[in-house]
């Protein structure tokens, strides 16, 4: 018999916030897939994670279902889905995580003085596509 154990520490758990499991636990699989961009198999998720295979399988498909995650076909790893991310940044509010992402991009073009980016990989993962960038008001000289 494997026992179970909740994954979020202590620390970070308010006694009295009532969560959803199943939010939880796709919160989970979304954080570990971002720390794995080579990507992980359904088996490794669901050892890492503790939910039972089945249940991982299905926050899985719903995680594809909805554009977040993608599996690849050719060798069964699940990778989070990288234009997803940058299209709902764009999304965001005016005051957001885009916003802050662009600051930054704009401090280190004028830091360095070169041009700064984000590039996402394109379907297929043969070239890419700046989805954003920065350059600096002046250009160092060398």
């Amino acid at each position: 018999m494997r026992v179970m154990a909740r994954q979020e520490p202590a620390h970070r758990r308010d006694p009295g916030t009532q969560t959803v499991q199943s939010a939880a636990r796709a919160v989970r699989i979304m954080r570990s897939l971002f720390l794995a961009p080579q990507g992980k198999h359904l088996a490794e998720i669901s050892e890492e994670m503790g939910p039972h295979k089945t249940t991982a399988l299905r926050l899985l498909r719903t995680l594809v279902a909805e554009g977040v995650v993608r599996c690849d076909k050719r060798d069964a790893h699940y990778r989070l889905h990288p234009l997803s991310w940058m299209t709902l940044i764009t999304r965001l509010p005016a005051v957001s995580l885009a916003d802050a992402i662009r600051e930054t991009l704009q401090d280190l073009a004028e830091t360095t003085g070169a041009t700064a980016m984000i590039l996402s990989p394109l379907v297929g993962g043969r070239s890419m596509v700046a989805t954003m960038w920065a350059v600096p008001n002046r250009f160092l000289r060398g």
